[in-house]
């Protein structure tokens, strides 16, 4: 499934509730979408945010489909180069306010998913985040067989 949608701060929630829906009717159980919903309205959020400043003439692309045994979905944007992975950092330590804004989304949006990787492709941002729909072999909970 594509999906192209106009930069602004309702394609967030247009995204995530679209991801959702493809998501649970993928067999992705309820946590996990929620998981992936999450970390799909970062990366969104980033894109219109920062990636169009805020340009509502821009799109954005999201490509949804099940790749093996997981959920997968790609966002597109033709924005400044950005790789949200490379900036990804462990939080710091002290309160919240020892710490300067910003920068715990992505480490939240990354944590949230299987697998998440990025690629500069010609003039193109293309951040893609997958979901097992069963335990992968190299994320098994602890004790499990």
């Amino acid at each position: 499934m594509i999906l192209t949608l106009a930069s602004s701060p309702s394609t967030v929630g247009q995204a995530v509730e679209a991801v959702r829906r493809f998501a649970l009717g993928s067999g992705l159980d309820e946590a996990k979408t929620a998981a992936l919903g999450v970390a799909v309205d970062e990366a969104v959020t980033n894109v219109v945010r920062h990636a169009y400043r805020g340009d509502a003439g821009r799109v954005l692309t999201l490509a949804l489909s099940v790749a093996g045994d997981a959920v997968q979905v790609e966002i597109l944007d033709h924005g400044h180069p950005f790789d949200p992975l490379a900036e990804v950092t462990a939080p710091p330590d002290g309160g919240a306010e020892d710490r300067e804004v910003g920068g715990l989304g992505l480490l939240l949006m990354r944590e949230l998913v299987d697998e998440a990787r990025y690629i500069r492709d010609g003039d193109r941002n293309k951040l893609m985040l997958r979901a097992f729909v069963r335990h992968s072999p190299a994320r098994r909970e602890p004790g499990a067989a």
